[in-house]
């Protein structure tokens, strides 16, 4: 009998919970929240169906989906209203914490920097804030710049390191400059060498190189940095003795620097051209052997026609071709030479007509050969002095334009001027203003009902 009442009692509570649950509504509001995301999607939910769910706290999963609600709000930037959705959650998992790290946003902004991270400016100096593990990484950098996806460059102390997307150091600041990121690589700079590092964590190469594909240092001794480009797994990198190599993606050295110049593989035939140091043009493959066609015995003959083309342009007086046809042969022979010949003769040429600023062209690409410097000199003495003496006449003819008329002289006779201005009739009495404008008479004639009639003889300025 006992036992009986006992089931009784048990089915009783379970009636009544089930007609509370009815009664307050709690069921159908938590049934019309899911509705309303099942339309819009769970990952983007509006605000009807978290206002739903906050009246709900505590029934169900209502507040796992506040939370929820929380972190899209982070991950779209919407910073202070995320802030207000985990305020209201005190007291749930870490949403105070959350809630402490999005305060900043009241306090100086925060500026979006991955879906779970941001940074902020205070006092001209930047921070983060990671939202995951609600680290808050103080001001301390003074700019920062986006490599890629997720990667950050920042700078501290006037040096660049990395950062990841929780504003954590991937590498402390020890470059001056860095490169934007290409297939997880960046070129670093520092004290005018070139290193290699990628986005994992590894330094693939110190900053021991004097140019790494495309970065190098300017005539201007700045840094160009640009990201590392490697075709068929190789980038071109010059030593300091000024030799070229190439790098391997892994950042280990692949060919031995030991040409005066290489140029980039070529991204269809993977073959590049490299200058030994004999001074020879060949062909080689990513395994640094010579292409099969470099061998032929055409290669060689292409070189030495060319070479006499250009001989035959240079003794014929022709000698902006015979400087483009040297200019394409390179280290050929003497090739370097005989374009500094061709360029002081047409720059000779140009001086004999007076076209000095195309002579100081060519006399600039002779370069360092003998009588260059000298003439060089002599041909910028002469476009000094035509430009000072264009712009004494520029001065000269804008002093003349602005001066005044020379003063005509008006028939002879008497002249009048009525007026009932007293002013204007003191004026021309004014013995300073008839001077000045070259009256040698003035006398009143008459005056009339307040007007003066003035008798003049002079000149006029027409």
């Amino acid at each position: 009998m006992r036992k009986t009442l006992l089931v009784l009692l048990a089915l009783c509570c379970m009636l009544f919970s089930a007609l509370s649950e009815g009664t307050d509504g709690r069921e159908e509001a938590y049934a019309r929240a899911i509705e309303l995301m099942d339309k819009t999607g769970e990952a983007n939910y509006d605000d009807a169906a978290y206002g739903i769910l906050w009246k709900l706290r505590g029934y169900k999963d209502a507040d796992a989906r506040c939370y929820r609600y929380g972190m899209q709000l982070i991950e779209m930037g919407e910073y202070q209203e995320a802030h207000k959705v985990f305020m209201r959650l005190s007291g749930y998992e870490d949403a105070d914490q959350k809630a402490y790290a999005l305060y900043i946003s009241f306090l100086c902004g925060l500026d979006y920097l991955t879906p779970s991270s941001a940074v902020y400016t205070f006092h001209d100096l930047i921070g983060a804030v990671d939202f995951e593990s609600n680290t808050i990484v103080p001001p301390k950098w003074t700019e920062r710049q986006w490599l890629t996806e997720g990667f950050y460059a920042v700078r501290e102390n006037g040096l660049w390191g990395v950062i990841d997307g929780r504003g954590a150091y991937l590498f402390e600041p020890q470059w001056d400059g860095i490169s934007l990121a290409n297939e997880g690589r960046c070129v670093t700079y520092h004290k005018n060498a070139f290193g290699l590092i990628d986005l994992n964590g590894s330094v693939l190469q110190k900053c021991v190189w004097k140019q790494i594909g495309s970065s190098c240092v300017t005539e201007e001794e700045e840094a160009n940095l640009e990201m590392p480009l490697f075709l068929h797994g190789l980038i071109p990198v010059q030593n300091k003795k000024g030799l070229w190599g190439y790098l391997g993606e892994d950042g280990a050295v692949a060919i031995e620097p030991q040409y005066l110049s290489a140029t980039d593989f070529d991204s269809e035939l993977a073959l590049a051209a490299v200058l030994t140091p004999d001074k020879l043009y060949k062909i080689i493959d990513t395994n640094n052997e010579e292409a099969f066609f470099t061998n032929q015995p055409y290669f060689a003959k292409l070189h030495a026609e060319r070479y006499d083309e250009a001989m035959q342009l240079l003794q014929a007086g022709k000698y902006e071709e015979a400087i483009e046809g040297f200019g394409a042969l390179g280290f050929y022979k003497d090739s370097e030479l005989q374009l500094q010949v061709a360029c002081m003769a047409l720059g000779n040429e140009y001086f004999a007509e007076g076209s000095f600023q195309e002579a100081q062209a060519a006399y600039e690409r002779a370069g360092d050969h003998p009588g260059a410097g000298e003439k060089l000199n002599e041909v910028r003495q002469l476009l000094w002095d035509a430009a000072e003496d264009a712009a004494l006449d520029t001065a000269q003819a804008a002093a003349a334009a602005v001066s005044e008329p020379a003063p005509t002289p008006l028939p002879a006779g008497v002249y009048s001027l009525i007026s009932s201005d007293a002013q204007k009739v003191k004026w021309m009495l004014d013995k300073e203003t008839r001077v000045k404008n070259g009256i040698t008479k003035l006398e009143i004639l008459a005056s009339e009902n307040g007007g003066s009639v003035i008798s003049f003889t002079g000149w006029s300025y027409g």
